[in-house]
């Protein structure tokens, strides 16, 4: 590849790579204005060692492995720079997922945790407050001590505010869960394997098409129909024709996804069992017919 096709391939690349990154900046987390470009700028030098080693030569080959790299660094810098808030950060996304007492959720594209009950609420508090004794008590037992502190406060929390209150009870007294799993377990690794993902979600009855696309998810982002969009993989009258959605009624929903359960329950009228059981579904259908992409 020559000198003026890798410039290319980088100047269109780094438009991609700063949407990823401007992401997490939006919604909160511990990434300021000020890193952005050192975070970009960290994709840049990946995506150059990997242009060269490569005989690729144009950018929608691989925009999907910008979009990936990008969240791949955004995480570096987490666990990097914010070891032990990371830590809590995930113990508390896999017990507010995980726990059938509580739930998390997003308001405004950004993360939000409560009460089961209160899930898909448009508004939850931004601030800590004092931690109630009872918190303090259950301080071993993560799902008990959320629900003290949540009937404790009678609201929400954003995410951020939670770590914040958590951080100082739990930052060395609670062994490593694992990360919160993807509901998508699919890895999105490149443009080819987006396309025929995105074809055979399409192939999907309305009901199962509707309960993995609107919770889907994986490992480095929050929201993995982005990288549809990100990537041109499919844009956003598409996704809506998949949802059965007006372009608007999509774009209007787009900053809350994923959306927990209870919500895409409300959404169909069905159970959050029912939910549940048509996302495997749809997952173990594609696990199958991708299977071949797989494959070295």
């Amino acid at each position: 590849m020559t000198s003026s096709e890798v410039r290319r391939q980088v100047e269109a690349a780094r438009v991609i790579a700063t949407g990823v990154v401007h992401r997490f900046v939006r919604r909160g987390d511990a990434i300021g204005a000020e890193d952005v470009e050192d975070l970009v700028s960290t994709t840049m030098v990946r995506l150059i060692t990997r242009l060269k080693e490569t005989e690729r030569s144009s950018v929608h080959d691989i925009s999907a492995y910008v979009a990936r790299s990008a969240f791949n660094v955004v995480n570096d810098h987490f666990r990097t720079h914010f070891p032990e808030r990371a830590r809590v950060r995930n113990r508390l996304r896999y017990a507010l997922s995980h726990d059938a007492r509580l739930a998390i959720w997003t308001i405004r594209g950004q993360l939000a945790g409560g009460l089961a009950s209160w899930s898909g609420m448009t508004r939850a508090r931004g601030t800590a407050i004092a931690l109630p004794a009872a918190v303090d008590r259950h301080r071993e037992l993560p799902g008990d001590a959320l629900v003290a502190l949540f009937s404790h406060a009678g609201e929400p929390f954003m995410l951020d505010a939670l770590i914040d209150m958590m951080f100082p009870l739990w930052r060395t007294s609670l062994p490593v869960e694992p990360a919160v799993a993807p509901a998508e377990p699919l890895a999105l690794e490149s443009r080819e394997f987006l396309g025929s993902l995105w074809a055979e979600i399409t192939q999907l009855g309305p009901l199962q098409r509707k309960a993995l696309l609107l919770n889907l998810r994986d490992a480095d982002t929050s929201c993995a129909i982005e990288l549809f969009m990100t990537t041109g993989t499919a844009d956003a009258g598409a996704i809506a024709a998949a949802l059965e959605m007006t372009t608007g009624e999509f774009l209007a929903l787009r900053d809350d996804l994923p959306l927990d359960d209870l919500r895409i329950a409300s959404m169909l009228g069905l159970t959050r069992q029912r939910v549940i059981d048509l996302r495997r579904s749809a997952r173990e259908r594609l696990t199958r017919r991708l299977a071949h992409l797989r494959r070295p």
